[in-house]
């Protein structure tokens, strides 16, 4: 079967959330996340959905054991990607410790003849760069919750708080402060680095994924930064990559 045909089922388990999507080639037919992610829920999917194969990713817990119920549902090649797992770009970096979400990621954003700078926004927020098709390495840093509970948890009077409200150049309360300092110094970030990779490669295009996507978009937005949101990526990567081990490799 083409790949362009092949209905795969990819699962990417996060280290606070899940989700379940179904393509077709690279088209996202359905998607379900977060607490939508049952048992049930994918026992529904596998039934009313043919699949053609199943490929998945994982760096947090999977506590309903979703994995191994599918695994046991199907009889469909089952990819789930690992260190020693053959991928359609080069990478230049120790793989026993990359996250499979974040090879994942790369891998659906990746285009030959194009550099990206992959901004993914949630509990940790990562920035990788795909140079063509080669993964040339990336930055770790807290994401927006663990910047605020940093603050919180490490000082003796700053109080807890969240992304929701203004977020000002300059805040007027330390409850703004702090939600200013943490938001847009995280787009800060991001601009930042955008504006390093583009000493090198001046062509650079930036995109957002990730749980907080939403959020760095709009003080992106703010700060006049160019940027596309892809919140597919990782099972876009993740059908790229079954394609690839599956016989795409050969062709």
């Amino acid at each position: 079967m083409m790949s362009a045909d092949r209905r795969i089922l990819t699962i990417d388990i996060g280290n606070t959330a899940m989700k379940v999507s179904v393509f077709q080639g690279e088209t996202q037919l359905t998607a379900m996340a977060g607490r939508e992610v049952t048992r049930a829920a994918v026992m529904s999917y596998l039934g009313d959905c043919r699949v053609d194969g199943v490929a998945c990713c994982r760096v947090g817990q999977d506590t309903e054991d979703i994995v191994g119920m599918v695994r046991r549902m199907t009889d469909v090649p089952f990819l789930e990607l690992g260190p020693d797992t053959p991928v359609p770009v080069a990478v230049d970096y120790n793989r026993a410790t990359l996250g499979n979400d974040r090879l994942a990621a790369v891998v659906g954003v990746a285009a030959r003849d194009a550099c990206v700078l992959l901004a993914d926004v949630g509990t940790a927020m990562t920035l990788d760069l795909a140079r063509g098709l080669r993964y040339a390495g990336g930055n770790i840093s807290p994401g927006l919750r663990l910047r605020f509970e940093s603050l919180n948890r490490f000082t003796a009077l700053l109080p807890l708080v969240d992304a929701d409200g203004t977020v000002h150049d300059f805040g007027h309360s330390t409850e703004d402060a702090i939600r200013s300092g943490v938001v847009r110094g995280l787009a800060y970030e991001v601009a930042g680095t955008l504006d390093r990779v583009r000493v090198y490669e001046p062509d650079a295009r930036l995109v957002v994924t990730g749980g907080n996507a939403g959020i760095l978009s709009k003080q992106l937005t703010v700060l006049g930064v160019p940027h596309a949101i892809d919140r597919q990526a990782v099972g876009r990567g993740l059908v790229r990559i079954f394609n690839y081990a599956n016989n795409d490799s050969n062709e």
